[in-house]
């Protein structure tokens, strides 16, 4: 009777423990998990270049003892995942993309987004929302270019292409190649990152930018180590950036730091 007791409490104290050490946000106390879609060079592939923000997001909790748990999927998932509390960190997103997380001070990039057509095809360049009126270009589903961009995809869903997926740009840049769509608008870093790893035969040249908003990882608010974690972050890239660290992550890319361009 005493074992059989005794047996009860223990199997009830180790079960609420183990409750105890997990959090909605898809989290344990020293496991930080991170979602976002394939946005090199800000998110990669997982493995040894995983993207400069992944490699920040190490830099400053694996020193601190924690893990990082970071996989990709579609932008779109990856959204509603980390915003109902199924991952704790969202990558690369603007806070207009998820305005119900938490995020750090301090930003992580610049999304900078530019029209891309093969050189000297055009005789076009982007001068405001008017000027989109004159093209037929692809976007990428949920993405945020930055207004009066957004603002005019949204009022006009049959006029632009809009895909979603992993391979979403791959997509639209070969839609461009085969003559389907005009341009293509991408994150300028993004696609010279892709056109360095898959050069295509026809040279792309760039028909105008468009000033996006900043870029963070945010985390879900309701974790109830979500403060502390975006506090870690803001203080933890002001000291990779005053110890040389961030600079050496980021050579790793061949891009600047945001904040000194």
């Amino acid at each position: 009777m005493r074992f059989i007791l005794f047996f009860s409490l223990f199997f009830t104290l180790v079960t609420f423990t183990r409750s105890a050490l997990l959090f909605e946000g898809g989290a344990t106390r020293d496991t930080i998990t991170l979602r976002t879609d394939y946005w090199c060079p800000y998110a990669c592939t997982p493995g040894d270049k995983p993207g400069y923000m992944i490699e920040i997001a190490k830099a400053v909790f694996e020193s601190k003892g924690y893990k990082i748990d970071y996989d990709i999927e579609p932008w779109a998932r990856a959204v509603k995942d980390v915003s109902e509390g199924k991952y704790l960190g969202l990558v690369g997103t603007a806070k207009v993309d998820a305005p119900t997380l938490l995020y750090p001070q301090i930003t992580l990039g610049n999304n900078r987004s530019c029209f891309y057509s093969i050189q000297g095809k055009l005789q076009w360049k982007y001068r405001g929302e008017e000027s989109l009126k004159e093209i037929s270009f692809a976007a990428i589903k949920d993405y945020t270019y930055g207004d009066p961009v957004d603002t005019y995809i949204k009022k006009n869903p049959g006029k632009v292409d809009v895909i979603a997926g992993n391979y979403a740009l791959a997509l639209n840049i070969a839609k461009v190649l085969a003559g389907r769509i005009d341009a293509v608008i991408e994150n300028e870093s993004v696609i010279a990152m892709h056109l360095k790893e898959k050069p295509i035969k026809k040279p792309f040249g760039n028909y105008g930018c468009v000033e996006g908003d900043p870029v963070f990882i945010g985390f879900y608010p309701r974790h109830p180590n979500a403060i502390k974690y975006a506090e870690m972050l803001t203080n933890g890239i002001i000291e990779l950036r005053k110890n040389g660290k961030l600079k050496e992550i980021l050579n790793r890319y061949g891009i600047d730091d945001w904040e000194k361009k």
